[in-house]
């Protein structure tokens, strides 16, 4: 995959790439020719390094959506997240050009440190991503601003309710959104209040405590979740008037969905 994204960097093995590119996602198409080869595989590697030293870059290679794996067998999940882990680990001490990230869950990372040696290592090679609520409704934002121009002027307008720029490298992001900008931005979309009677409260509070775990978190999914599932509610029964984009009620039942 480096060599394809980056081309000039080297070229993989030929008994190596002719299985992989007839059978990507079919690993016993290819699996066996790279273990018969992996002398050959690993002076490919090496000499990325040499080609990315030259040029003075660096490449990193993502791997998210890690929980999704055996979903109905912890066993092969641990089993996949220990060898990826321990995989990064010996080739951080091979090369100082191609680094990987990868987007773990704590309990898995948890699990994943008792399925191999040296594993007490990564601790202090990982970061904690912590969300709060500010970034959430940014997230919620600018997912709004790549869907369409409709929805970027409806953001916008009236009287610029948010300040959104127009990134060359990220694409369109808002400005700040302290919580009067997320209650005016929660108004806008839901209306004020959910629910009635004692249990009323602001909408903005509303969505972030319906959507925290055990330990009081909300991650991104789970908000666009909420979003998404209340938007597909409102194209059922559409708003008869006004600017609001979504009603209480297809939040309240998007929250089930979510869950």
């Amino acid at each position: 995959r480096v060599l394809e994204d980056h081309p000039g960097l080297g070229s993989a093995p030929p008994a190596v790439r002719g299985p992989w590119e007839r059978g990507r996602t079919d690993l016993a198409a290819w699996v066996p020719a790279a273990r018969a080869h992996l002398g050959e595989v690993a002076q490919a590697l090496d000499g990325v390094e040499r080609a990315l030293e030259a040029r003075g870059e660096v490449v990193f290679a993502t791997y998210d959506h890690l929980d999704r794996i055996g979903v109905f067998d912890p066993l092969v999940r641990r089993r996949y997240v220990s060898a990826l882990l321990a995989l990064w680990l010996s080739y951080s001490n091979r090369y100082r050009r191609l680094f990987a990230k990868i987007f773990l869950r704590e309990d898995l990372l948890d699990t994943a440190e008792l399925g191999f040696a040296d594993a007490s290592k990564l601790r202090a090679r990982s970061v904690s991503i912590e969300w709060d609520v500010e970034s959430l409704y940014r997230v919620v934002v600018r997912y709004m601003c790549e869907g369409s121009p409709e929805l970027r002027a409806w953001l916008g307008s009236p009287g610029g309710l948010l300040e959104l720029h127009d990134d060359p490298e990220t694409g369109w992001m808002p400005g700040p959104m302290p919580e009067k900008t997320q209650n005016e931005f929660a108004t806008r979309l839901i209306g004020e209040l959910m629910g009635t009677g004692p249990k009323k409260g602001y909408t903005h509070r509303w969505i972030p405590n319906h959507l925290q775990d055990a330990q009081r978190r909300v991650v991104p999914r789970s908000i666009l979740n909420l979003l998404g599932y209340a938007a597909q509610q409102e194209q059922r029964r559409p708003l008869a008037r006004g600017q609001r984009l979504l009603a209480p009620q297809d939040l309240a039942e998007a929250l089930t969905e979510t869950s």
